[in-house]
């Protein structure tokens, strides 16, 4: 059983979301601005150090609402299982891709020849 993390960290780790969903709200640059003519000049990838060179800034009422959804997403983001979840609806393809990956890293070994692991992916 997962226990909730302490609330003020997980208030900052939503308010940090927000600042990547909503940057324009904190007076960050957007991809979606044309100020520029089309001409893009802003690396958008990253967005981390835009926001600590902006520092600390309070969050505007109007996203307030949103955090408490943010920190739910958050929450079930940390409980989720996502290789149990893909193998349980993509049983095939996961089996598939863990069989040939092994059998790529046998063969790389040099332990098994190209006929060998033909006959084994079967």
């Amino acid at each position: 059983m997962q226990h909730r993390p302490d609330p003020r960290k997980q208030a900052v780790a939503a308010r940090h979301l927000s600042k990547h969903i909503f940057p324009r709200q904190y007076n960050l640059p957007s991809s979606f601005d044309d100020s520029l003519n089309g001409h893009c000049s802003i690396e958008y990838n990253d967005r981390e150090a835009q926001i600590k060179a902006r520092g600390n800034c309070k969050t505007p009422k109007r996203l307030k609402p949103a955090l408490d959804l943010l920190d739910k997403l958050i929450w079930r983001h940390s409980k989720c299982g996502y290789k149990p979840l893909l193998q349980r609806l993509c049983p095939s393809k996961v089996r598939f891709l863990e069989a040939s990956w092994s059998l790529a890293i046998v063969f790389m070994m040099g332990d098994l020849d190209w006929g060998q692991s033909q006959v084994l992916a079967r």
